[in-house]
This record gives structure tokens, sequence and C-alpha cells, in this order.
């Protein structure tokens, strides 16, 4: 069985609730994300799976999916990603839904 995990990572920036916002579908995975309208968003990758968005003062976030192949738990699926950042970046903001 697989499964599409979805993760953003909004890095190094927060937007205000007046802030416009827009939405990126994800038509591989399903997945819909509304994000700061600030972001713009790069080129996408010919696989489809997701994409990465940039702010003018170099904030960066990522939302993608991939096939659960290992089984993770969304906890060890979490690590992963985190152990995995480039040395010197950071995670400043993150949440999780319900879903």
């Amino acid at each position: 069985m697989s499964c599409g995990f979805v993760l953003a990572f909004y890095l190094l920036a927060q937007a205000s609730a007046a802030e416009a916002w827009r939405t990126y579908r994800n038509d591989r995975f399903g997945t819909t994300i509304d994000y700061p309208a600030f972001f713009k968003p790069g080129t996408p990758p010919e696989n489809g799976d997701g994409l990465k968005f940039k702010s003018a003062d170099g904030a960066v976030f990522l939302t993608f999916g991939s096939y659960n192949i290992d089984h993770l738990n969304l906890a060890d699926l979490k690590a992963n990603v985190v152990n995995d950042l480039e040395r010197g970046k950071v995670i400043t903001y993150q949440t999780q839904g319900s879903g």
C-alpha cells in the first residue's frame, strides 16, 4: 500500500493574517495548500512531486509528496526530513493538520 505525504516547511518567514493568499494544487498527489502571495513558485519538476516557493527576502518553503514505501509514520518521516536539512538551515514554522 502506498500513501502520499505532503510536508510544507516555511523557512525564515511568517505571514500575517492580513496578507493575500494563493492556492497550490498538486495534481499527482491530490493535495492542496494555501500560501502567502509574497512567495513565488519555482519551476515544477517533470515528475510532479511538488514545488519550491521563495520570497524576495530569501525565505523558502517546499511542498512535496512521495510514496511511503518504508511505511514510516508521520513522526519518523518528519525526523528524516529534519535530519536531511542542509547545514545551517532551520525550520522556523511548522504545522500539522488533523488529516
